[in-house]
């Protein structure tokens, strides 16, 4: 009775690794598959433009000298959704969250969205951003990253492209110079 009992285990052994095979092989098959059609959808977000460029960065130092001292941020999105849009830091922590304004082709501004509002499909929404927390505190030297939160979809969307900090000193004349 035990030469039996070994020998099915010895055949159900041999049979299951043939079957854990072909189920590795579907769901690579089956993943492969999904990453090609989400190549194919369309971006969500697109048209972001990060200003003022300097050196083919954006770069910002807001010390107060009317040089670089604001962020301008435009972008667009192909889906409708209810969103959320803010800046955040390197750790991936929101620094500020914006109400947004939809802009004309002619950058003229036709309304203005509070957080959690409808972002309406193609349409393009810009903020500036002054360097400040919502705290108002100016943010720490670094690199910042817009990140735009689609509540309906509860997705989250971090696009390239970011803002950097430079938190300089305004120079003023020496006493006498």
């Amino acid at each position: 009775m035990p030469e039996r009992e070994q020998s099915r285990r010895i055949a159900a052994s041999r049979l299951a690794a043939p079957l854990i095979f072909a189920l590795l092989v579907a769901a690579t098959v089956a993943a492969f598959a999904y990453a090609q059609r989400l190549k194919r959808e369309p971006l969500i977000l697109d048209k972001l433009t990060l200003s003022p460029l300097v050196a083919g960065e954006t770069v910002i130092s807001p010390n107060g000298d009317g040089y670089h001292d604001v962020a301008r941020v435009r972008f667009r999105l192909t889906r409708g959704d209810r969103g959320v849009v803010q800046l955040i830091n390197r750790d991936d922590d929101a620094v500020k969250t914006f109400t947004v304004k939809i802009l004309s082709e002619k950058g003229r501004v036709t309304a203005r969205l509070r957080p959690g509002a409808e972002l309406p499909a193609f349409k393009t929404f810009g903020f500036q951003w002054n360097g400040r927390q919502a705290d108002g505190q100016l943010a720490s030297t670094g690199p910042y990253r817009l990140r735009v939160r689609l509540l309906g979809e509860d997705r989250t969307l971090v696009p390239g492209g970011r803002i950097k900090l430079h938190t300089l000193r305004r120079v003023s004349n020496p006493p006498g110079g």
